[in-house]
Order: structure tokens, then C-alpha cells, then sequence
């Protein structure tokens, strides 16, 4: 019944972030949310993959592209992505903007664990939604893009209200953080391009 709980939990960070963001996780926590959260998508997205190799193979072998080989690779990557790429990025994400947030700018009350937490709580729109997106790919990718897009915007949204209830500070002192790191980041990168780096 736990995996229920979380997705029920889940379910609810999605549809009401401002009252369902506020439980405070530690690290290890808040990747079992993401992981078990991410478990049924991943299998819809194993069974869309397969489906739309059925669909689109003839194609593929017309053109001298083995469809298995291209529906395996294509599971591979989405499956590593999910599941290792994108728990490391969100790791150094909040990484850096608890860095700033707390250290730099001393906006955020809370701690490495509280941000952490926040972009976990984040990202469960898009993770557990985004094979949506890739139903409406077969049928427009017009459509698809635009899902995936609102997936995203209300997933920073989520993630703006997580952290600013974690860090016991406003949505606007988030956002100007968020900005402030982008900012330093850009000019950081700006300097290190015309350096030679």
C-alpha cells in the first residue's frame, strides 16, 4: 500500500502544490518518491515505444533500419534518462540553487534536503505525465510539443511553490533567486567562452 500512498501523494503535489509541498524529505526520501513515482510511466512509455515500432517498422526496414534495434535503443535512452540522467541533474540543480539561496543571496531558510525536496516535487508533473505527450507524437507532434511544453511550465510552477514552502520564503524571492542563478551562470559562461575556455 505504500507505493499506492506515494502515488496518491503524488497525484496530489500535481493537482494542489500550494497545500500537498510543504512535508519536508530527507535525500533518500524524496528519490524513492521519484522513483516509485516514475515506475508506471516508464512501463507506458516501454509499451508506447514498442507500439509505435509496430506501427512505423515497416518504414524503418524499407529505409535498411532494423526496427527492434531502433525501438531497443530508443527504450535504452529513455530509461536511462529517467532513471540515471535526470536524478543526477536534478541532484546538481538544487545543488546550485540552494547555493545561491542559501549561502549567496541567504533567501532560503531550509535546508539542502528541503531543495532537494522542492525540485523532486517538481519534477512529478512532468515525470508522471509526459507519455501523454508521447501518445499525441503518432498523431501531431504539433500537439505532442504543446503538451510536453504545459507539462514543463506547470512542473517549474510546482516546483516555484514546492521550494518557496520548503524554504519558508516567498514564490517571488524563489523566482528572483532562480533568475539571479541563471544570470551569474550565464555571465560565468559568457566570461569563459571569450577567455577560451
Amino acid at each position: 500500500m505504500i507505493f499506492v500512498d506515494d502515488l496518491k501523494n503524488a497525484i496530489d503535489i500535481i493537482m494542489h502544490p500550494g497545500k500537498s509541498t510543504s512535508k519536508k524529505m530527507k535525500i533518500v526520501d524524496s528519490y524513492k518518491l521519484y522513483y516509485k513515482v516514475s515506475l508506471i510511466p516508464a512501463v507506458i512509455f516501454v509499451i508506447l515505444a514498442a507500439l509505435a515500432s509496430s506501427v512505423i517498422g515497416s518504414a524503418l526496414t524499407a529505409s535498411g533500419i532494423s526496427a527492434g534495434a531502433g525501438t531497443a535503443a530508443l527504450i535504452l535512452f529513455g530509461l536511462v534518462f529517467l532513471w540515471i540522467i535526470e536524478p543526477i541533474g536534478l541532484l546538481v540543480d538544487a545543488a546550485i540553487l540552494h547555493l545561491f539561496g542559501k549561502f549567496l543571496l541567504k533567501t532560503f531558510k531550509g535546508t539542502f534536503d528541503d531543495t532537494f525536496a522542492g525540485f523532486v516535487y517538481g519534477q512529478l508533473p512532468l515525470i508522471s505525465l509526459f507519455w501523454v505527450a508521447l501518445i499525441f507524437l503518432l498523431v501531431s507532434p504539433v500537439v505532442a510539443l504543446l503538451i510536453f511544453i504545459l507539462l514543463a511550465l506547470w512542473s517549474i510552477v510546482v516546483a516555484i511553490i514546492a521550494l518557496a514552502n520548503l524554504n519558508k520564503t516567498s514564490r517571488l524571492v524563489v523566482i528572483g533567486t532562480f533568475v539571479v542563478e541563471i544570470v551569474v551562470i550565464l555571465i560565468i559562461e559568457f566570461l569563459l567562452f571569450f577567455i577560451g575556455l
